[in-house]
């Protein structure tokens, strides 16, 4: 019993979503832009945020998508992309669930190994 309580907690923390990524899709002249929310289709597993300047655009893209945007940037040298894999992440950085998730995990699954 402990082991299959150990297996579904590892399936559910590192196994990917089913469902299609949701996304910013904004862009704002004057700064940071966290609205127009969109589940993106699902062949786009990439939020994208590119800050030229004080403007910022979010999108929804692919990974591939995401490496030539990087690329440019780096080439130009004028703007910066952020790519990342999770609902809503291109809004502001946010590590907090991140830090909340690596933390957990780990305590759950002994908790649960003790039971």
């Amino acid at each position: 019993m402990k082991t299959a309580l150990v297996i579904v907690l590892i399936i559910l923390v590192f196994v990917p979503e089913a469902y299609p990524i949701k996304c910013y899709v904004c862009q704002s002249s004057d700064g940071n832009c966290k609205t127009g929310e969109k589940d993106c289709t699902s062949l786009v597993d990439t939020c994208l945020k590119t800050v030229v300047g004080k403007s910022v655009t979010k999108s929804c893209t692919t990974s591939d998508g995401c490496d030539l945007a990087k690329s440019a940037c780096d080439k130009s040298g004028e703007c910066k992309t952020y790519c990342c894999k999770k609902d809503l992440c291109n809004g502001s950085l946010n590590l907090k669930p991140l830090a909340a998730t690596v933390f957990l995990a780990p305590v759950a699954a002994v908790v649960l190994y003790l039971m």
